[in-house]
């Protein structure tokens, strides 16, 4: 493996997974909304959210592959 640089580094950073129940999400990010549009005059128009199934891959590999 090779040295990271600044730009790979900062991307891992910001994909790191999230785990959490989607109920809980929604009230962050609810939450969140609201103290960025305080004093604004906003509508929701439509809420969503939902809670993705477990992943079924459909090729696995037998073995570790090393990079190197």
């Amino acid at each position: 493996m090779g040295l990271v640089t600044e730009n790979e580094a900062s991307a891992r950073k910001s994909h790191r997974s999230l785990e959490t129940t989607p109920e809980h999400l929604d009230e962050l990010v609810k939450k969140a909304l609201g103290s960025v549009n305080e004093g604004l005059e906003t509508e929701t128009v439509a809420w969503k959210y939902l809670q993705p199934g477990r992943p079924n891959p459909t090729y696995r590999f037998d073995a570790v592959v090393d990079p190197e």
